[in-house]
């Protein structure tokens, strides 16, 4: 085995174990698959092009000091007004500090025409408070998670850099 074959062993041991860790913390803490995957894409490409910036921790657990070791602070099933968003995604310092995501998989939206309108009855809440907010299909997470993830990631750093970051 070449030193090639030896770093790309450790490197793919390394992404193993950062993938089922977040995999198994995601599917504790999502309602769906779906959740889990745009949760586990998102923390492991923010890793990658920004590492140590971003925390993750239960919804009801966020704290202010969190922000003293991060920048972003991710969280699953968010509680917001009557509300349960899959993902909220808090900016330290941003004018606009909140970016919330939907996962929207067909087993759980648009399968009667009263889901539908509550999907977009909260999306114009959501939006009338300055929230950004992104809803990927299910069919988007499965066929192209990294894309979904740069999409949000890309507002993030935007904001975040805004700031004087």
């Amino acid at each position: 085995m070449g030193a090639k074959d030896v770093i790309r062993q450790a490197i793919i041991s390394e992404l193993d174990f950062a993938i089922d860790t977040r995999m198994e913390w995601f599917e504790h803490h999502c309602e769906s698959p779906i959740e889990a995957i745009f949760g586990v894409f998102l923390t492991m490409s923010l890793d990658m092009s920004y590492p140590s910036l971003l925390e993750w921790c239960e919804a009801g657990r966020e704290v202010e000091n969190t922000f003293d070791k991060c920048s972003f602070l991710l969280i699953p099933q968010y509680r917001w007004q009557n509300y349960r968003i899959d993902w909220a995604l808090r900016i330290k310092g941003a004018k606009r500090p909140w970016i919330f995501i939907e996962c929207d998989g067909h087993d759980f939206h648009e399968r009667t025409k009263e889901q539908a309108e509550r999907d977009r009855s909260k999306d114009r809440e959501i939006q009338a408070a300055d929230i950004t907010i992104f809803r990927f299909t299910g069919r988007e997470l499965w066929r192209d998670p990294v894309t979904c993830a740069e999409q949000v990631i890309n507002l993030m750093v935007t904001r975040f850099k805004e700031n004087g970051a």
